[in-house]
């Protein structure tokens, strides 16, 4: 077994935003992603006063297919990715590499 399916023991699922069309956004296929969250955790505001929950972490192969603006459904919620950071030690403790999915 290994560590990373010890971590990341939740799923969600990920309608990936691929641009604007003329109805508005635009999403691909959507897909599960294995991650942690903590589900009751609080909402905090953010410096433009907007509320954000989580983050979602994932594993570091996230950042390339889990674009800003991507709906996530967690639980029985619906929100969308407002950013998506790199969390990449380099090779040197592998086990901390990880994405970071802040959402709305």
């Amino acid at each position: 077994m290994s560590l990373a399916s010890l971590v990341y023991r939740k799923t969600v699922t990920v309608h990936p935003y691929e641009g604007e069309g003329a109805g508005g956004p635009v999403y691909g296929t959507p897909f599960d992603l294995a991650c942690w969250y903590e589900p009751k955790r609080a909402d905090s505001t953010d410096k433009d006063s907007e509320t954000t929950a989580g983050p979602i972490l994932a594993p570091l192969a996230a950042a390339d297919t889990v674009p800003v603006g991507s709906l996530v459904d967690v639980d029985d919620t619906q929100t969308w990715v407002k950013s998506v950071a790199r969390f990449d030690s380099a090779g040197l403790v592998t086990a901390l590499d990880h994405v970071e999915i802040t959402v709305a």
